[in-house]
């Protein structure tokens, strides 16, 4: 560095910084991965793209999260349609038959979309 003037020395650091925050940002993709935030992980993944912080691991997690995104979405409304069978359930098994049918008559309003 002694050999280098200002200007060269202002670009390393910005190398420097930049290779800092891409880290980072690895970091923060690949937690989301980790926890199965497919969704977070596109957005995000998207967003720093976007801001020209492009880096090899960056395009692997949103590649990962583009192929994951079906599957992801298929378990969160399997989670959804099964909270509210157990839910409807409960309240079949205490007798409560006009709370049943009223959400029956919803869900089937609705073409089963929930």
């Amino acid at each position: 560095m002694a050999w280098k003037n200002e200007q060269e020395i202002k670009e390393e650091l910005e190398k420097i910084k930049k290779k800092k925050q891409i880290k980072h940002i690895v970091s923060i993709l690949e937690n989301l991965y980790i926890t199965w935030e497919i969704l977070k992980l596109k957005e995000e993944a998207t967003r720093f793209i976007k801001d020209w912080y492009i880096d090899a691991k960056i395009n692997y997690y949103l590649k990962k999260a583009i192929a994951n995104e079906t599957k992801y979405k298929i378990a969160q409304k399997s989670q959804k349609l099964e909270n509210r069978y157990n839910t409807l359930l409960e309240l079949y098994k205490s007798w409560d038959y006009t709370t049943v049918i009223k959400e029956c008559q919803d869900i089937i309003i609705k073409n089963g979309e929930y």
